[in-house]
């Protein structure tokens, strides 16, 4: 059922004609008449009577006319929750993240977003970057936050990434070993 034909309904019905609907409306009178005869069409009644002076409900008219105004006000709840979520003031957020970043990027980053977007519930789920990837992927989880060694890639082609920071890893080794003078090391020494 088109909306616009049971917006044109609900308004010529509180107006009580087509000329009056159409103005509220910014439609033409011709285009009030085509949405209310379609919608006719579709419920298979008259919803008007027409006057020399505007129009009246029929029976069957007054007798839609709550469900009409029930599925369009559903409708503009419906389009307030979608805009709400867009502007971040409800719905949830689901997080995934590696032990290392749980324990102090995560917490920092969720109090942040808490403050400002206070109707927005959070979920974290601490795990491996492996096993972040497929419920991130499936949609189980909305952001993961992950990390990669050097010379690891990511399937970007399946993934957004984007650059965190660079994590500084320090080997630490008693000055008398053999790797004690080197400044760099590869992971695999």
């Amino acid at each position: 059922m088109d909306t616009a034909a049971l917006q044109a309904f609900r308004t010529t019905a509180q107006l009580g004609s087509v000329t009056a609907a159409a103005r509220a409306l910014e439609y033409t009178q011709s285009a009030v008449s085509r949405q209310i005869a379609v919608l006719e069409s579709a419920v298979g009644v008259r919803l008007f009577d027409r006057r020399a002076r505007g129009v009246e409900l029929t029976e069957y008219g007054r007798s839609f006319l709550p469900h009409a105004e029930a599925l369009l006000d559903r409708l503009d709840a419906a389009q307030h929750d979608l805009e709400a979520l867009d502007r971040l003031e409800q719905g949830h957020l689901r997080i995934g993240a590696f032990p290392t970043a749980v324990a102090v990027l995560v917490p920092r980053a969720m109090q942040v977003f808490r403050a400002r977007h206070p109707g927005v519930s959070l979920s974290l789920r601490e795990s491996a970057t492996e096993r972040q990837l497929p419920p991130l992927l499936e949609g189980a989880i909305d952001i993961a936050v992950v990390s990669a060694l050097s010379g690891q890639t990511l399937d970007r082609d399946q993934l957004e990434l984007t650059h965190l920071l660079d994590d500084v890893m320090l080997i630490a080794v008693p000055r008398t070993h053999r790797l004690a003078r080197r400044r760099s090391l590869r992971l695999d020494q």
